[in-house]
């Protein structure tokens, strides 16, 4: 049998049970997971060959008749970005990078025309967006290693300011957070690493900035759990640093970071479950008083309490 409007061949071998296909990695590119978990359930059950071969037909079809509607999303998405002032174009999700050269589209961007033409679906099954000036100074932070240190950050981050972050969810559990700045944003950054076994170094906090890019809903795996990717948020210098500050604040033994990070190094469980900062008054009192309760050393207090001095003279 053949996938409708596609070159895929997928053959079930009745006499031993299996499917046969010459380009495996083709069929999942153009279908995901999803064909693969439900081709598993039908081959693996117990009814005839023959209904096997027909629901299996079916499926192609239900994933053929789903993929047509998730490229008819991302034709769309690019005109929403677009106009919302983000460079977007197409992408190959399994290659996480644009379709064709993109260079021009660091420093403008695309065209109706060029959006239009993005319409009739070819080579693409993603969408992306170019970060950085081009884009209003957009930046988005990537907690990868399966979203790990998410959970610790984000209960460090003070509530009025995560939830006007743009928050998404990534294929292997990581997170996105994206918002503009209203300063102009640096290149891409490491902000913590880990070591393998092996010694290779590990990114499990990282930034895309100026001449960056990355993968985004409504591109298959990727979902928008808060705000909306269309109207990120604009954060001060401030609040820019202080997401990056609690970010090197997450090590942990065998991490690392940039020297011109924190020196901090906590435990993820070290950190209460509400955010360490200076309220709207400026006081410190709230802060201090719970700094003491921590199991942390006195050299991590005496940092905490030197950064909360410098974010209560910002206020001032």
């Amino acid at each position: 049998m053949k996938t409708t409007e596609t070159t895929v061949e997928v053959i079930y071998d009745r006499s031993q049970s299996v499917i046969r296909c010459e380009d495996m990695e083709g069929l999942k590119a153009r279908y995901g997971d999803f064909f693969f978990v439900e081709l598993e359930k039908i081959t693996g059950s117990s009814i005839s060959s023959e209904e096997k071969d027909r629901q299996i037909r079916l499926l192609l079809t239900l994933c053929e008749d789903n993929r047509d509607q998730a490229i008819g999303d991302l034709a769309d998405s690019f005109s929403e970005y677009v106009s919302a002032g983000l460079s977007a174009m197409p992408a190959i999700r399994s290659q996480k990078r644009p379709i064709g050269s993109w260079k021009q589209f660091q420093t403008r961007l695309p065209t109706q025309g060029e959006v239009k033409a993005w319409s009739v679906p070819e080579q693409y099954d993603a969408v992306c967006i170019i970060t950085g000036s081009v884009s209003g100074n957009a930046e988005m932070i990537d907690f990868d290693g399966g979203g790990e240190l998410f959970e610790g950050w984000k209960a460090l981050i003070p509530a009025e300011l995560f939830t006007r972050l743009v928050v998404e969810r990534t294929p292997r559990g990581g997170y996105h957070v994206f918002y503009r700045c209203e300063t102009a944003v640096e290149g891409n950054r490491k902000l913590v690493m880990r070591e393998r076994a092996d010694g290779k170094p590990v990114t499990l906090i990282e930034t895309r900035g100026e001449g960056g890019l990355f993968l985004c809903a409504p591109t298959a795996g990727y979902e928008v759990i808060q705000g909306d990717i269309a109207h990120p948020p604009v954060l001060c210098k401030r609040e820019r640093d202080f997401l990056f500050c609690v970010a090197n604040d997450l090590r942990k033994p065998g991490m690392k970071t940039p020297p011109r990070g924190a020196v901090m190094s906590q435990r993820r469980q070290s950190y209460p479950p509400q955010p360490i900062s200076v309220d709207a008054t400026g006081s410190l009192s709230g802060a201090l008083n719970l700094l003491v309760s921590l199991p942390l050393s006195k050299e991590e207090k005496a940092e905490i309490v030197r950064f909360l001095m410098a974010e209560k003279a910002r206020c001032n």
